[in-house]
């Protein structure tokens, strides 16, 4: 684990914890796997650490007498299967301290936006200026830089989306595969904007500080945090709303496609009807009809029939009906 001294302003590794002595103006971000040292240290309550073992879907705020808890859901892509990661970031917020608790086997975009975290907050401690909220500003760092990678995750579904419409409406023909595509998106964005919303109650949550954690001098940094977060659910509500777009311009195009077969295959009726008016008509078997005993009588009729068909073809096929 690893441990800022908002005090000294430095920061160390170690493997063998901090007493609950040691543990005041600290900053101590953990693995799952040191949760239950931390818990004999601390005697959080047992259901914390169950709620950080288990990932699911769900976010949770809740108020201890000496802390509050808060786990929070980062979700990113996989870029190989394009799969929907899903994992959980738990804080334990204190008057005297800050501990941050992240998976054991993280993604790289998590431990992308970690490292994002702990370099900003080395460089408010490299500025070396005393500040008796460090505790604040590094939460509000945490919540920021969380904020910050659901936007650009949000961005890039939103690309997608763009990218996708575009090639619905150049495509010439659909497919399963398009229609699947479409399918799984939605089904992204939407438990993308579940989580965005689930996140957004919780930034709200942390600006009421019901817990008297945050100074009043650094309110306002926080209610802007709860504002962007609010700005990101309706970004997903949009982007959400963009995949409907989707499925009815995938409609219009089906209908577009079942449009064109139907007047094709009306044609080839048209074409086909003056055949059966001619066959129809020579088959009536009337004993006056001279052009069944004139020598070239077949001939002269195909050719016709034949003449006519191309005429009508190629007129068709000018007005792309064929």
């Amino acid at each position: 684990m690893r441990i800022f001294d908002t005090k000294n302003l430095t920061f160390s590794e170690s493997k063998v914890g901090i007493s609950k002595d040691e543990i005041k103006d600290k900053f101590i971000i953990a693995k799952k796997h040191d949760l239950e040292q931390l818990q004999t240290m601390f005697n959080f309550d047992y259901s914390t650490i169950i709620d950080s073992e288990i990932i699911d879907e769900t976010v949770r705020y809740s108020n201890y007498k000496e802390y509050d808890f808060i786990s929070l859901i980062f979700a990113n892509e996989d870029p190989e299967t394009k799969i929907i990661n899903l994992q959980e970031l738990n804080l334990y917020l204190s008057q005297n301290y800050l501990l941050l608790i992240f998976p054991d086997s993280p993604t790289p975009e998590l431990l992308e936006t970690l490292a994002m975290i702990e370099k900003r907050i080395n460089t408010l401690f490299d500025q070396n200026n005393p500040h008796k909220s460090w505790l604040n500003r590094i939460l509000f760092v945490i919540l920021d830089s969380l904020i910050s990678s659901e936007s650009s995750f949000l961005e890039q579904l939103e690309d997608q989306t763009e990218s996708l419409l575009q090639v619905i409406t150049t495509v010439k023909k659909t497919n399963d595969q398009l229609f699947s595509q479409i399918r799984n998106l939605r089904g992204k964005i939407y438990a993308t904007m579940k989580q965005v919303r689930a996140l957004e109650s919780i930034m709200n949550a942390i600006a009421l500080d019901e817990g008297g954690y945050i100074l009043k001098e650094e309110e306002y940094l926080f209610k802007n945090i709860a504002n962007r977060a609010t700005s990101l659910a309706k970004l997903a509500q949009s982007i959400y709303s963009l995949t409907e777009e989707l499925l009815h311009s995938y409609d219009s195009k089906i209908g577009e496609q079942t449009n064109t077969i139907v007047t094709r295959l009306t044609s080839v009726t048209i074409l086909m009807s003056i055949w059966t008016v001619i066959g129809g008509v020579y088959g009536m078997n009337f004993d006056n009809m001279p052009e069944l005993h004139w020598k070239y009588g077949y001939f002269a009729v195909l050719a016709i029939l034949i003449s006519v068909t191309l005429i009508l073809s190629i007129f068709l096929h000018k007005r792309k009906l064929l």
